[in-house]
């Protein structure tokens, strides 16, 4: 009765085999197997590759259909700032920052989130900033986020993104205007 084939290795077949109560190993050169162990493995062989291609199409569809939404982090910085500013509320009343409006927009220019910044900064190694979070981004083949200052007469600052672009920086923006 054979147990298994343990391994094939350049040009060779390793099988085991247990006949009365005594384990034998049997090590063939591939081309003298029997024809019906070819087709056998043949077809073992075509349903493995039958297998494999029908996960990796599964796998191209969930990544190329409709992806999921997914959070996009926003850290809006004052050029001006730097280490070892205060970052106090009173410093930045009436500036752009006040009140100005973090708007994220798709590739038809349509908003797909929104929200203000108000309050004081953060006060970091990099200066005064302001961290807002999109929780959930839709798929789109490209995105602007638009800063919108609420002083008059209004400013406004748009980057540009792709959506490889946001995947190398980890769906996390850093983005520095002055005040």
């Amino acid at each position: 009765m054979r147990i298994a084939t343990v391994g094939e290795q350049e040009g060779v077949v390793v099988s085991m085999e247990e006949s009365a109560g005594v384990v034998t190993q049997e090590i063939t050169p591939v081309g003298s197997l029997p024809p019906h162990r070819w087709r056998r493995r043949g077809v073992v062989g075509a349903a493995a590759v039958l297998a494999v291609g029908v996960i990796a199409s599964v796998a191209s569809m969930s990544v190329a259909g409709d992806e999921v939404p997914r959070p996009l982090a926003v850290t809006v910085s004052d050029a001006g700032s730097s280490f070892s500013d205060q970052c106090s509320e009173e410093d930045y009343t009436g500036t752009f920052f006040d009140g100005a409006e973090v708007a994220l927009l798709g590739a038809d220019g349509a908003e797909l989130a929104t929200d203000r910044i108000d309050g004081a900064p953060e006060a970091t190694q990099r200066g005064c900033v302001w961290t807002t979070t999109f929780t959930e981004v839709p798929a789109s083949g490209s995105y602007t986020l638009r800063l919108t200052g609420a002083d008059a007469p209004p400013r406004q600052h748009s980057f540009t993104y792709t959506p490889e672009e946001l995947d190398e920086k980890g769906w996390e923006l850093w983005v520095t205007v002055v005040a």
